[in-house]
């Protein structure tokens, strides 16, 4: 197959609401002036001065009952379209019904009267033409005058316009990932005006590029038989007497006679005297003047001459057979080709063929049979084995299994078909490729006549929203990165998510110092927590371990008492709290089994009290542990302690009258100025320490507050989406930090992905022969020689202090600065960026023929004259959508030593890979 270029493309625009295509237009009117030519003349009529709108007009007398008058058949109509054809009609007298009838579609109907009276038929056109036709239900004469034809407008949602000129381009290192520029017609002077480009107007652009000559599938003839075989086990699968009957022999089965059919039924001599095999075809034996075939492969032990071949009306008998031949069967494997004028008469239904065999001085030789044929004799000799599940290779040939039964136990028959209406030659687009794209600007040229689309994916929507209040949802999402992204991305494109597959999730904090006030954290010792009106015990098994640290729980049970808890940590001023600040209390609860009694705000919940002079108990509640077997949670509770506070202590119900429940990993801290996970998070003095975080107690372990410092200099301000910031602003720092990367393709699927990993399959290869023109450039100045990187960030922390910090990463030599108005998100974006530009300064750039089946991330070998052999990695691809070619940009680029792995397709496995191929040369 050769391919060739052939460039298209169309632009399918896409309207929040149905627009005018294309206008109504009157495509003829006649008021029979002169005769309308698009009005038949093959029935009687003749002017009159009856006319409405003139003279002259129209008299069609029938005289007789049912009678038609077809106005000519209307060509060039657009499928789907809505017409109207008009006339005004009266009759010389009233009552007969008039018809107007558009033939394949619909019809009007309405009495006559006798002044004239507009009629009118609408239609939808189902094919590219159609016959119209009047109809009168009785004998009657009908006067008609201005008579038209309307195509009706042409109301769409969306509208396809070819593509005169333009580009797409795809680029991995850049954002947005595609964008496109093309010229498309301005089909109506409406068109420019429903162009919307601020309302988020989609425009799916389709390109084509390569493709091949073909032949549309001809017009065949119906199938016909040529040749029958009616022997129902032409394979030898079988020893039934259905279909072989012996004297003299014992009949097995044989699996060793190689293609096409392995099959075969072993005859083996039991008697010295003459002896006889029978193929059984039954009463439907092929009794044909012209002769009768019998075709065969057999093996036998020893040479078996002197074996005559018979037709018999009967197998067992041989009144009435007929000698076909006589046939020398020599030892091993041979043909049995017989053709003779077969016996007359009645067949029974063991009517066939027999083998005689002379006598022998010995028993015990063997002969094997298989791709038997018995029919009649075939107008050409010889003719190959064929059976139903033969397998035909010429289009005007098939082979079929004949009548009842099962396969291969069945006749079997040779069809042959003739082409009656040749193929005609057609193009075969091969690779057609749509891009669901934004638009994002449209021009008009000067004279109206065209329309410059401006496109890209939806990175540019991000690029486009941004707020208008501070966000700090993304603070409640520290836990999970992929969560924050799908926050944004719903919030500025309804409904977009991430891809579940790409890079794993990963929790993003703003990794803040804290400190746990609770002095027994994992609650090695019950002492500090008293409990009222219940029991309580340690609970080792759950919740077990927090980050490998053995963690217990205290659990109650037996409550004496609706007011029934225990007290997180002792005395009337706990936990070290202070009158005047604000703290977050959280602890994790499991319901052991389920709590009885009234369901009352405490029950199950984290309860904080604090008494003032002043103004008493102030008391807050935090969420209850959801009240079913094996359930737990972790609630918090934030509060600010009166500034004249004289007692306050924090209390885990249990609040019912039965069941049971756990709570452990108590955290009391004060609150960071955002709220978010970070604030409640469960940790303690024993750690273990992370990347991200050092753990130690104050004091004594498990008898001191417990600290916790971060070791990145992460701003906590990171995740606060500002207003006026764009989405994309507030991601790409994020993504960056995390080493990600964060896509839209051209179906409006979403990635996060680790670039290093992101695998793209399949390989461009470039060489000389498929090349426009292509340059190998070594710029030790140019961002993709830089050794390393400096991301620069600069903000103004909630307090209004400036701040400025790096991140850095690769060695000294040629740097590439990067500066951006974020705060600083921790180390991660300056390596980000240096891997996305190495290649040590060289890069190749070629223009080759369009394959639209290339994707920026797959691999490329460039091959140019006067250089080595490059394999590296596509970083662009500019399609030019009217001429049928494309730039291509490489980067991290790596001489390839011919013979070595690097050389072999990708696509090749181990086993295919020549031997020659070693470690050492490549």
């Amino acid at each position: 197959m050769v391919l060739e270029v052939m460039p298209s493309a169309k632009a399918q625009i896409q309207f929040p609401l149905p627009i005018v295509v294309t206008p109504g237009v009157t495509l003829w009117a006649s008021n029979f002036d002169a005769w309308p030519a698009a009005l038949s003349t093959s029935a009687l009529r003749y002017w009159s001065n009856t006319g409405v709108s003139n003279s002259q007009g129209a008299e069609w007398d029938r005289s007789s009952a049912g009678g038609s008058q077809q106005v000519g058949t209307l060509t060039g109509l657009t499928i789907g379209r809505s017409y109207t054809f008009r006339a005004v009609v009266k009759g010389a007298a009233a009552g007969a019904t008039f018809y107007m009838t558009a033939a394949g579609t619909s019809s009007a109907s309405a009495p006559l009267t006798t002044s004239y009276a507009a009629r009118a038929l609408t239609f939808t056109a189902t094919a590219t033409s159609h016959a119209l036709t009047f109809y009168v239900s009785t004998t009657a004469k009908v006067y008609l005058d201005d008579v038209s034809f309307e195509a009706g407008t042409v109301i769409a949602s969306s509208v396809d316009l070819p593509v005169a000129e333009g580009d797409l381009s795809l680029d991995r290192s850049r954002v947005p990932y595609a964008v496109s520029r093309v010229t498309v017609p301005s089909i109506n002077t409406a068109l420019p005006e429903s162009l919307k480009p601020l309302d988020g107007q989609r425009v799916k652009l389709t390109a084509q590029a390569q493709g091949r000559w073909g032949t549309t599938e001809p017009t065949y003839s119906s199938y016909a038989r040529i040749r029958q075989n009616t022997f129902f086990d032409p394979r030898g699968t079988s020893t039934s007497q259905n279909y072989w009957v012996a004297s003299g022999f014992n009949l097995s089965l044989r699996t060793d006679m190689g293609n096409p059919t392995p099959t075969a039924v072993r005859f083996t001599r039991t008697t010295t005297a003459a002896a006889r095999v029978s193929v059984v075809v039954g009463t439907g034996f092929p009794q044909f003047a012209s002769g009768v075939r019998i075709l065969a492969t057999v093996r036998a032990s020893v040479a078996m001459p002197g074996t005559q071949v018979y037709s018999r009306p009967t197998a067992s008998s041989a009144t009435s057979q007929v000698l076909l031949g006589t046939v020398n069967i020599p030892a091993g494997v041979s043909e049995i080709d017989v053709t003779g004028t077969p016996h007359s008469g009645t067949n029974s239904t063991s009517a066939g063929i027999s083998l005689t065999f002379p006598t022998v001085t010995t028993t015990g030789q063997t002969l094997d049979i298989t791709r038997v044929i018995v029919e009649r004799k075939p107008d050409t000799l010889p003719a190959p084995y064929f059976d139903g599940g033969t397998v035909s290779t010429d289009p005007l040939v098939t082979y079929q299994w004949d009548g009842l039964g099962t396969a291969p136990n069945r006749m079997s028959s040779i069809l042959t078909r003739t082409v009656t209406v040749p193929g005609v030659p057609v193009w075969i687009p091969s690779d057609t490729r749509t891009f669901d794209m934004a638009m994002l600007s449209r021009e008009v040229s000067h004279d109206g006549r065209s329309v410059d689309l401006e496109l890209a994916t939806d990175e540019a929507l991000l690029m486009n929203y941004s707020t208008l209040t501070d966000d700090y949802e993304p603070m409640q999402r520290q836990d999970s990165l992929r969560s924050i992204v799908n926050y944004v991305l719903d919030r500025a494109i309804p409904g977009a998510q991430l891809q579940a597959t790409g890079a794993a999730d990963r929790p993003f904090s703003v990794l803040s110092d804290s400190t746990n006030l609770v002095l027994n954290p994992r609650i090695t010792d019950l002492a500090p927590h008293n409990a009222w009106n219940v029991s309580r015990m340690y609970d080792t098994t759950w919740p077990g371990t927090h980050n490998g640290v053995p963690v217990n729980g205290v659990h109650l049970y037996n409550p004496t008492g609706q007011d029934s808890y225990v007290e997180v940590g002792s005395g009337t001023q706990a936990a070290g709290m202070q009158p005047g600040r604000t703290y977050t209390a959280s602890m994790e609860g499991s319901v052991r089994t389920v709590i009885g009694g009234t369901n009352w705000e405490r029950q199950r919940a984290l309860v904080m009290h604090a008494y003032s002079p002043t103004n008493g108990y102030s008391i807050w509640n935090s969420a209850k542990i959801p009240n079913a077997a094996g359930s737990s949670a972790r609630v918090s509770i934030t509060f600010t302690i009166p500034s004249d506070a004289t007692q306050w202590f924090l209390r885990a119900y249990h609040g019912g009258s039965s069941g049971t429940i756990t709570w452990a990993k108590p955290r009391v801290s004060e609150t960071h100025k955002y709220s978010g996970p970070h604030n409640i998070d469960f940790f303690n003095g024993q750690g273990p320490n992370t990347s991200e975080y050092a753990y130690s107690w104050s004091g004594a372990s498990d008898n001191s507050a417990s600290r916790r410092f971060s070791l990145i200099d992460r701003a906590p301000d990171l995740l606060v989406w500002r207003a006026g910031e764009s989405a994309w602003d507030f991601l790409e720092t994020l993504k960056n930090a995390a080493g990600l990367r964060l896509f839209c393709d051209e179906q409006r699927r979403w990635w996060l992905v680790d670039g290093a990993e992101w695998d793209v399959p399949g390989r461009v290869s470039v060489r000389a022969n498929n090349t426009i023109e292509g340059t190998d450039i070594v710029d030790a100045a140019g961002d993709s020689a830089a050794q390393g990187v400096i991301a620069r960030f600069s903000w103004r922390d909630t307090e209004g202090n400036q701040k400025t910090k790096d991140d850095v990463a690769g060695n000294a030599g040629r740097a590439l600065l990067v500066e951006f108005d974020r705060p600083y998100p921790g180390p991660g974006t300056a390596a980000a960026i240096l891997s996305r530009r190495a290649g040590q300064g060289r890069t190749q750039d070629v223009t080759i023929l369009s394959d639209l089946s290339v994707t920026p991330g797959q691999e490329i070998s460039i091959t140019l004259p006067g250089t080595e052999n490059q394999l590296g990695t596509l970083q662009s691809a500019q399609f030019d959508l009217a001429n049928g070619s494309m730039r291509l940009e490489s980067t991290g680029l790596t001489e390839v030593t011919p013979g070595s792995w690097l050389a072999e397709d990708p696509a090749n496995t181990w086993s295919t890979t020549p031997d020659t191929r070693t470690w050492a040369n490549s």
